[in-house]
Parts: C-alpha cells; structure tokens; sequence
C-alpha cells in the first residue's frame, strides 16, 4: 500500500517471524526491488531475544522468556537496519509490536532525528509488562519531539471496549500543531 503513495521510497521489513512470513517477504522483496526484509525482532541492541510466538500475526519480544510459546529469535535495531542499508531521511517508521515500543525506539534515535512521520500500533490495555498504554505512548512520543497527527483503526473488544488504533505522530514543529484554535481556514 505504502509503494503506491511513495513509488521511489526504500523499504525495510523487520520481521521476527521467518514462519510464515519469510515466503511472501522474499515474494514482495523479488517483485519490488526497493522493498527488503530483515528476520529478526526490533529491538534495543543486537543479538537475539526472547519471542511469545502466540500466532502468525500475534506475539511480542521481550529479554525475559515467557511462560507459553516462548522461542528466541535474532534482534537488531532500526539505527542499525537503516545504517547497514545506507538510508538517509526523512523516514517514516511504523511500528506494530504489540506493546515492545520503548526499546525499538531507545534504539532508533538517529532514525527518529531524521524522521517526518512514526505510526505506532497502540493500545488501551497493558499488554506485556513494560508496555505504554495509547496516552503515554502519546506522552513518550512528545518527550522525543513528536505530537499525535491523527488516528485510525480503531478496533474493540467483543465487549466494546477501545482495545487498539494506529496513531500518526510528526515533529512538534510542523505548522499544524502552531495553530491552537479548530477552524485554522479563518486565520
């Protein structure tokens, strides 16, 4: 989907899970030679971690093994991805981790000092111990010099309850965030 609003983008796919996975990386890596794949976990440094493997589309990294489903994986991190790639900004980042955001971002400080936009899979629950709920996510982000954008997804519990969404955070000092007033067409 990305490809088609940024043709002449370079893309990194980190993905802790070779199965299942791995065939369709190689498969989108071979049909769009700007798209390529690493198997491994984001993570705060290098070297291998901790992965709940709850699913095909669920899990989450940790140091600390888990009780069920637990397995190790590689990890590396975003810094060093976008290094070993010869990347240069401005970056978009986009994070589904399930609650591991903190280490992948302590890890990504070059990245995020060239970054324009980070979406950021966030949810209304602790997931894992260590893991921001959506708000302090959005508190974090500002700390980092980032302001929430916008939002989408929003996904619920079977109760109804606001379990999850996809927030969009960009530099604070974009002029969007300049105007504190709602109808910015009347300035």
């Amino acid at each position: 989907m990305a490809l088609k609003y940024w043709p002449e983008a370079t893309f990194i796919l980190i993905e802790a899970q070779a199965d299942p996975h791995e065939p369709a990386l190689r498969r989108i890596q071979s049909e769009f030679p700007s798209v390529n794949h690493v198997i491994a976990a984001a993570s705060d440094q290098p070297g291998t971690i901790c992965f709940q493997a709850s699913g095909a589309f669920g899990g989450v990294a940790s140091p600390r093994s888990f009780s069920r489903n637990n397995i190790h994986v590689p990890a590396t991190t975003v810094d060093a991805e976008v290094k070993a790639h010869g990347l240069e900004g401005p970056f978009l980042l986009k994070l589904d981790t399930h609650g591991f955001e903190v280490p992948i971002f302590e890890a990504a400080i070059e990245t995020l000092s060239q970054t324009d936009l980070v979406i950021v899979e966030v949810y209304n629950f602790k997931l894992i111990d260590g893991c921001l709920r959506f708000h302090e996510t959005c508190a974090y982000l500002e700390k980092l010099g980032f302001r929430c954008l916008d939002i989408c997804d929003i996904m619920r519990r079977r109760d109804n309850t606001f379990w999850q969404c996809d927030l969009f955070f960009a530099p604070a000092s974009r002029p969007e965030f300049q105007a504190n007033f709602y109808d910015v067409r009347a300035a």
